[in-house]
């Protein structure tokens, strides 16, 4: 993947290099051709929220809401586009209204676990709003959830949702364990806890986005493979833009450096994003070309060079 560090790292340092961008503006600076994309996916998620005005939960909401890189709802948009065959409930805004959503509530509660103070710039949900109703509002952030999906009547949606809350839940525990020092590290352990705590999501957001546009079984297939590759190639880097930062990494970060020096980390790091961002792209190619595709490509590419 030799164009990964021509001309689309050089647009990525241009384009924040005057101004403070939110995340997902910068994301549409990345490629123009998806400003719309985002920008219809904020004015939906305003519009859901908008729906809870009178309600207790609406500030926290839209507390929660605020920021973030809406590559999860992309992802599922893109996924769905790439397919296209028109059918009866075929809008994939709600899903990734719903899918954004999920990722927020998953955000709050690993957060409050985590006991961290500081989420997207500013104090983390339990901080803010204390955990009785942080525990009230992720519940009602996932009712919000199954009530957006339920209006596809299409029960494989929420069975796939179901199963990657299952996945992530047991990665959840994992690390938790894995932080008391109750079960052994490796990079195996390591990778194994990307894919259940990041890569199921991303999964299951371009899993639904095919079964929206009305994919075959083979379709959907791929682009869910997508989706997991793309998630470890995504969390890698996460986790190398903490290293660098000198912000909280993980136990296996820490326990890697005990034995390597930092540049060989971050070298090792850098090449297994790269390498799990080709896979993602490889696995594409047996789907038609369109522009939807050629963005999912290019969003494996921005996973790696992403600085932020």
């Amino acid at each position: 993947m030799k164009n990964i560090v021509g001309g689309e790292k050089e647009k990525l340092k241009t384009s924040g290099r005057n101004k403070k961008l939110a995340s997902h503006e910068f994301l549409a600076e990345f490629r123009d051709d998806l400003k719309n994309y985002i920008l219809r996916i904020e004015r939906a998620i305003s519009d859901e929220i908008g729906r809870y005005k009178d309600s207790s939960f609406y500030k926290p909401l839209s507390y929660a809401v605020k920021g973030g890189k809406r590559i999860r709802p992309l992802i599922l948009i893109l996924s769905a586009e790439s397919i296209s065959r028109k059918q009866e409930n075929s809008n994939p805004y709600p899903a990734a209204v719903a899918i954004e959503l999920l990722h927020t509530e998953s955000l709050i509660h690993d957060d409050m676990i985590d006991k961290e103070s500081y989420r997207r710039g500013k104090p983390a949900f339990h901080v803010k709003y204390g955990e009785p109703l942080t525990i009230l509002s992720a519940d009602f952030m996932f009712a919000i959830v199954l009530d957006i999906l339920a209006e596809y009547r299409e029960p494989q949606i929420l069975k796939e949702v179901a199963s990657s809350v299952l996945e992530m839940c047991e990665g959840e525990v994992k690390d938790f364990k894995i932080q008391l020092g109750q079960q052994e590290f490796s990079m195996e352990t390591y990778l194994s806890l990307i894919e259940k705590k990041t890569a199921s999501l991303f999964s299951v957001a371009a899993k639904i986005g095919a079964i929206i546009g009305g994919g075959e079984k083979w379709e959907i297939d791929t682009l869910s493979w997508f989706g997991r590759l793309f998630g470890v190639s995504y969390q890698i880097r996460d986790d190398l833009l903490d290293l660098r930062k000198g912000e909280k990494v993980s136990d296996f970060l820490r326990k890697l450096m005990r034995v390597r020096s930092y540049e060989e980390v971050k070298v090792n790091l850098l090449e297994m994003a790269k390498k799990y961002s080709r896979m993602a792209i490889e696995t594409l190619k047996p789907l038609r070309n369109t522009k939807a595709k050629e963005c999912l490509c290019e969003l494996a590419k921005f996973s790696v060079l992403r600085e932020f």
